[in-house]
């Protein structure tokens, strides 16, 4: 089921709508629209002791923001409907507290264009899509231990 999304008729976020995030504590925010991914990154995650929450989108992630959650990390695609990863990682950059919160993308396009676009948008890692459990782990341990 769908993220309902405090949104109010001019297309703002209304942080003080549905705030069922502000008690929330995570260590991660997983953004990507294939529930699939979504359920493997959180597993891979939970096995290594992180809590996560998950948005389907870049849209649903900065409500989920708006309303009181606070990651330590981002993990985001890059390609989805409605506000793709680079959209999102723009306007999560101009969060207050958010200007260094780690943010990975994930990405089926390893093309350069891509890569540069991100690093623009103030991406801190890439990983490419398919990933092993393994190698996401590894990239999460060494951004927690910086």
């Amino acid at each position: 089921m769908d993220t309902p999304i405090p949104f109010e008729p001019d297309g703002n976020v209304n942080p003080t709508a549905g705030n069922q995030y502000s008690s929330i504590l995570a260590d991660v925010l997983i953004i990507d629209d294939s529930h699939a991914i979504r359920q493997v990154v959180r597993a891979v995650l939970e096995s290594i002791g992180y809590r996560a929450v998950e948005a389907e989108n870049g849209r649903v992630a900065l409500a989920q923001l708006a309303s009181g959650l606070f990651p330590r990390l981002v993990i985001c695609d890059i390609n989805m409907p409605i506000m793709d990863g680079l959209s999102f990682i723009t306007a999560f950059r101009k969060l207050p507290g958010h200007a260094r919160t780690p943010v990975v993308l994930l990405t089926s396009e390893a093309k350069n264009g891509s890569l540069l676009k991100g690093d623009n948008a103030g991406a801190t890692a890439w990983m490419t899509k398919p990933f092993t459990p393994a190698n996401l782990r590894k990239l999460v341990q060494e951004i927690f231990s910086q």
